[in-house]
């Protein structure tokens, strides 16, 4: 099933995988650095404070032995002093460095080392301690003969597990620091592979989100144009719901009532055109028969003419009548009768040609 989102989700979901990304990448390198801050505590307040404490057990031993020899050269008593001094002090930094060692060191190895140290460390304290009596009891020649056949033999016997302890936590030390940069490497690789599986997936997205957006954009576009061009045949094919789709689906039913609208203009105006065309006919019918009525107009103008032409002629005959019939009223006065009834017609005629007169001067 095709999931179909919205631009401000599809937006919020492509910066949201990045940003769990971001927070995946800074997961890891707190976990990678606490690890190596963990190393590296290890390092320097374990394993570093052990070899530390077994170079401190060796450096006071051998300093010791050095203000044991002095005490051979050394007659003066407040010089003696000082050096029981020197001697305690350095007696009391072996035994907090050893206890630190019984306390931290838990390899069998090192305990091993550690136990060696503690015997022959009491040989050697038991033989300075000797040597420091027949100091003080005067007896110089027999603790120069102790120093020599015990005490700097015990010295020495007691430097080798020192050594051999300080060498194990050198290389524990050491080993500690390629773990470190072991880890270190490890959480660059770790957040190098993330960086770029977020690259990879931010681009992806990106693809992803543009080519939704920029499709739908340019087919809404290619619509408009070819709207704008006076081509409203375009079929637009609406996917999905988002705002894109909206926007395509409002283009698709505007360019439907546009070409409906150019469908009902086209038919008035073929219905135009043929009322144009009635019109038209009608109106040279209608020239045609004005033709005709002027036509007949003529005719009876020319009728009325020759009508009138007529009236006239009785006209004058009526004025030849009027003489003859005088000279007759003249001559026989029996036809007056006759003849009163003659002029009466005339007269009426005459009204009548008048009339006439005036209808075709109506008509003119």
């Amino acid at each position: 099933m095709k999931i179909q989102l919205n631009i401000g989700p599809r937006l919020g979901l492509g910066f949201g995988l990045l940003l769990v990304l971001l927070a995946g990448i800074c997961a890891v390198a707190a976990l990678q650095l606490r690890t190596v801050g963990d190393l590296y505590r290890q390092t320097t307040e374990l394993e570093w404070s052990k070899s530390e404490a077994a170079t401190t057990v060796n450096t006071m031993a051998r300093a010791n032995a050095r203000r044991t020899m002095e005490l051979l050269i050394t007659q003066d008593e407040r010089q003696l002093g000082r050096i029981d001094a020197a001697i305690a002090f350095n007696k009391k930094a072996i035994d907090e460095a050893l206890a630190l060692l019984r306390a931290r060191v838990t390899r069998p190895e090192g305990k091993e080392l550690l136990a060696r140290i503690v015997e022959r460390r009491q040989v050697y304290v038991a033989s300075f301690t000797e040597v420091r009596r027949l100091v003080g009891a005067g007896q110089r020649d027999e603790a120069v003969k102790l120093m020599n056949t015990r005490t700097l033999p015990a010295i020495d016997a007691l430097q080798e597990p020192v050594l051999e302890l300080a060498a194990l936590q050198k290389g524990i030390v050491e080993g500690r620091s390629k773990e470190v940069a072991s880890t270190i490497d490890m959480a660059l690789m770790a957040i190098g592979v993330l960086a770029a599986v977020a690259l990879a997936l931010g681009a992806a997205a990106a693809w992803w989100i543009g080519r939704s957006i920029t499709r739908p954009v340019q087919a809404a576009l290619a619509v408009a144009q070819r709207v704008a061009s006076g081509d409203l045949t375009s079929q637009v094919a609406v996917q999905g719901r988002d705002e894109l789709a909206q926007l395509l689906q409002a283009l698709a039913t505007m360019n439907g009532s546009l070409t409906r609208i150019v469908g009902d203009v086209r038919s008035g105006t073929e219905t135009i055109s043929t009322a144009t065309s009635q019109i038209a006919m009608g109106n040279l019918d209608l020239s045609q028969r004005t033709e005709e009525q002027a036509s007949s107009l003529q005719e009876i103008a020319a009728s009325v003419e020759q009508l009138t032409s007529t009236v006239k002629h009785n006209l004058d005959s009526t004025r030849h009548a009027n003489g003859v019939a005088a000279e007759a009223a003249e001559a026989a006065t029996l036809g007056g009768a006759v003849v009163t009834q003659v002029v009466q017609t005339m007269e009426a005629i005459n009204h009548s040609s008048r009339r006439i007169a005036d209808i075709i001067g109506v008509i003119d």
